[in-house]
């Protein structure tokens, strides 16, 4: 689900999937600040990249003698958050455990 925020000069749309910003336009001009996400070169536009930016080595790390397996840029990304406030002019996400995470 796409979610909206704005003031007199910018407005926002932000997914609560990734809790992605994907559009950031300027009032007065209409113009577009954000990558269109075309799928053809990179469909995403802004994703939270949590809890690592890049890759691991054979996407494993080790943590207290355990082998754990986390993909590129880690997944928040790919997780909904959940809206804890929004009102005209602001937003606010969380993202909460689940097994995988």
């Amino acid at each position: 689900m796409i979610y909206e925020i704005k003031n007199e000069y910018i407005e926002a749309a932000i997914a609560d999937k990734g809790a992605e910003l994907q559009s950031l336009r300027h009032n007065a001009n209409g113009m577009e600040y954000m990558w269109s996400g075309d799928e053809n070169f990179w469909g995403k536009r802004s994703p939270v990249l949590f809890p690592i930016v890049g890759g691991l080595k054979n996407n494993t790390y080790t943590h207290n003698g355990k082998t754990y397996s986390l993909s590129r840029h880690g997944f928040a990304r790919d997780k909904i958050f959940t809206i804890i406030n929004h009102t005209n002019n602001s937003i606010s996400f969380q993202l909460e455990s689940d097994a995988e995470s």
